[in-house]
């Protein structure tokens, strides 16, 4: 009775919820050595059918199968005439210079929006980077850094407690 301590440790082998640990995996371990042996099962199944049916074929009983994968020509593209290739190159060359053209349109779209960008970024040069805005007003330094140190700490602590009166009075208290 003195060793109850050990139940509520984690590494502990005796405790429940390790216990049921090991029974899962156990299980989850079983059923996939079962599913194994159903996939090995069924394999050695198509590996004798396959074997028989070959015999059979080579005993002249049964005619032969032509598999696609047996007969590799059959998936060649057939041979076309001088005429059709000729056709084809055509065609594939048109397709491809209209891609091309497609694509210097991109280009020169995407040109023409970067050189109007950098001209409105250069005319309002004068109007200041969204990020040095937002870090000034963070810090308190928008109007030049004129505002006090109290005040800072008191707009800090309006808006890291809540937007209560009650709360404000306590935000630096421990």
């Amino acid at each position: 009775m003195a060793l109850k301590f050990l139940n509520k440790k984690g590494w502990h082998t005796g405790s429940l919820r390790n216990i049921e640990n090991v029974w899962k995996a156990e299980q989850k371990h079983d059923a996939e050595q079962k599913k194994l042996e159903e996939l090995k099962k069924q394999i050695q199944e198509e590996r004798e059918r396959s074997e028989f049916r070959q015999l059979q074929e080579e005993a002249g009983l049964v005619p032969v199968d032509h598999d696609s994968y047996r007969n590799k020509w059959r998936n060649r593209a057939p041979k076309l005439s001088e005429e059709e290739r000729a056709a084809k190159l055509r065609e594939m060359q048109m397709d491809a210079e209209i891609h091309e053209a497609r694509r210097w349109k991109r280009l020169k779209k995407a040109e023409e929006e970067d050189v109007k960008e950098d001209t409105r970024a250069k005319q309002s040069h004068s109007v200041k980077n969204f990020l040095d805005v937002a870090q000034k007003s963070v810090y308190g330094a928008e109007k030049g850094g004129s505002t006090t140190i109290e005040e800072s700490v008191r707009r800090r602590a309006y808006y890291s407690q809540g937007r209560s009166e009650a709360s404000s009075g306590n935000a630096f208290r421990r």
